[in-house]
């Protein structure tokens, strides 16, 4: 792992992110996008604040077709994370059906938007570490302390049929 685990970020619905603003909302209830897209960064050894990153997709939301709702009220969409991924100069890959991602599964670092179960409870992004055999998820759900580790990357994900996108990063 390239970042340090006390440097990457578990359980958004904590303090101290609960309640720092993002856009029209909190971190703690939509900023799963933010929290994922700075892990992913960080394991890929990039020297970023969250607080910068956080920003960085506020700045989108001004615009009205960017973003879950009105300036991001449910989050950022997968395009936002595709524009943020480009504007930080970080190529990707991406895959919109389960089984392709599991075609192109290769070990690296990636961002993972699935709908949460039941689909009413909206859907969650998490950045996710491959090593070759084993599966790291972080910040699966708002109160996690810690990552969750799985052989089966399906084992990630609250149903087979959920996935919305996958971005597969490549590295510096």
């Amino acid at each position: 792992m390239s970042a340090e685990k006390t440097e990457l970020i578990n359980g958004q619905g904590l303090e101290p992110y609960k309640n720092m603003r993002y856009g029209r909302s909190t971190v703690g209830k939509a900023g799963c996008e933010a929290v994922a897209s700075y892990n992913a960064l960080r394991l890929l050894g990039r020297e970023v604040s969250f607080r910068d990153v956080a920003d960085q997709y506020m700045r989108l939301f001004r615009n009205p077709l960017r973003g879950w709702g009105m300036g991001g009220a449910f989050g950022a969409a997968p395009r936002d994370i595709a524009a943020f991924l480009r504007r930080n100069g970080v190529s990707f890959t991406t895959a919109r059906r389960l089984k392709t991602l599991l075609r192109r599964l290769r070990p690296g670092v990636m961002i993972v938007s699935f709908w949460n179960k039941p689909f009413t409870a909206g859907y969650h992004t998490v950045a996710v570490e491959y090593d070759g055999r084993v599966f790291t998820a972080y910040n699966v759900t708002n109160g996690s302390r810690v990552p969750r580790r799985e052989e089966d990357f399906v084992s990630l994900l609250p149903g087979r049929r959920r996935l919305i996108c996958a971005f597969f990063l490549d590295g510096e």
